[in-house]
């Protein structure tokens, strides 16, 4: 190729260190207004109900949170390893090891809030949590650590490319650090120690991010450049039909593109998935959308499956009675997210919920840790809930012309 553009210049250099030769730069970090301005349009009351749902009802605690994709690349275990005492460590998000993850839930030390969000749901998230966190130690440059710094949230992230353009040795926007040394938690707690005067200086965090944001090349760029040097080389016979055929084929390959964007978007309107991707994202919105917007048609649909359940299992508990009045869940017992229990155990939480009061729900035993020095302002206000924009057969029917 005549020029290749990557991502960041750490990924550049390692690119070159690899044999990868001619790469001319790296492209600019996508634009964060979006994020930006609907950071700025929060309240007070709503950013204390998100700290309230990150910390499990203690807003008081250091939080530090992990938002993106749950894969086994992003190594979320070492932050688990790493958290220090008396911090809270949550994880927003969804992904393939969803199910090694919610088995992390462990309030107030470890929260797990699982299920996609959009991006203005996660400006809240960046507001209300002291750091962002990540241990991966392969990312090209790292879109949620930036987004957090528009937001005025520093991070904690580990030594690799990609998160080096973002955080220098000044430490005004986070700190790097090796998650899977051996000392880990100590050195998340220092980090924690030195980065702790950006909690109440957020300003110094978005002055530091702005900086970063027209730094490297765009496409129009690239192109431009390379055009202009093809139009002033050596005169060649027939590169106007080279360039007819060029723009001919990128008009036949966007019509190819539509039509097929055209019919995913009416698969996805009936029902229909192609991809495993494809579904676990319609199944992640749907959740999203029965948590943010519970209407009492859902409720009384969900009471009448608690009600024809108990009456096909009312025989069914035969549990000791140390192990009813503990309240701990067993291990074949499985209780679904939204409070009500599902599967073969489920009568105590119905019979419960029938009486007047939710099913319980048991954390592991609380032991007492140390409260660190660093925290923010007390935000424990009433939470508030943004009303989720339906989608219509119709708007997904015009969107693939």
């Amino acid at each position: 190729p005549k020029a290749t553009v990557t991502t960041s210049p750490s990924f550049k250099r390692l690119m070159e260190s690899r044999g990868i030769r001619r790469i001319k730069d790296h492209y600019r970090p996508l634009p964060v207004s979006g994020v930006v301005a609907a950071a700025d349009a929060l309240s007070d009351a709503e950013v204390a109900a998100v700290r309230n749902e990150l910390t499990a009802g203690h807003p008081t605690r250091p939080v530090m949170t992990y938002v993106g994709r749950w894969s086994a690349e992003k190594r979320m275990h070492l932050l688990k390893r790493c958290r220090p005492r008396g911090a809270t460590l949550a994880f927003v998000g969804d992904g393939p090891m969803r199910d090694a993850v919610m088995e992390w839930h462990d309030p107030p030390r470890c929260v797990v809030l699982p299920g996609m969000r959009p991006r203005t749901a996660l400006a809240g998230v960046y507001r209300a949590t002291d750091w962002l966190c990540s241990a991966s130690a392969f990312e090209t440059f790292g879109n949620v650590p930036y987004e957090a710094a528009h937001c005025g949230t520093p991070a904690l992230l580990q030594d690799a490319q990609g998160f080096k353009d973002q955080i220098d040795a000044s430490e005004s926007r986070g700190a790097l650090l090796d998650f899977d040394a051996d000392d880990g938690e100590q050195l998340c707690a220092a980090a924690m120690d030195r980065t702790s005067r950006l909690l109440n200086a957020p300003h110094v965090v978005r002055s530091e991010a702005r900086k970063m944001a027209n730094r490297g090349t765009c496409i129009h760029a690239v192109v431009s450049e390379i055009v202009t040097k093809w139009s002033a080389g050596p005169v060649r016979k027939r590169r106007w039909i080279y360039l007819a055929c060029a723009i001919w084929s990128s008009l036949v390959l966007a019509s190819i593109l539509q039509v097929m964007s055209f019919f995913m978007r009416l698969g996805m309107a009936i029902g229909v998935d192609f991809t495993t991707g494809m579904k676990n994202q319609r199944m992640s919105k749907r959740r999203w959308a029965l948590r943010k917007t519970p209407t009492s048609t859902v409720e009384l649909a969900r009471m009448r499956s608690l009600v024809r359940a108990d009456a096909s299992t009312a025989k069914g508990d035969t549990r000791g009675d140390d192990d009813k009045e503990s309240g701990r869940r067993s291990p074949d017992e499985n209780v679904a997210p939204n409070g009500f229990a599902v599967g073969g155990e489920r009568s105590r939480a119905n019979r419960k919920f029938r009486e007047g009061s939710p099913p319980k729900v048991t954390f592991a035993p609380n032991t007492q840790e140390p409260t660190p020095t660093w925290s923010r302002s007390s935000l424990d206000r009433p939470r508030h809930r943004a009303p989720v924009r339906p989608m219509f057969p119709l708007r997904v029917f015009l969107a693939g012309f």
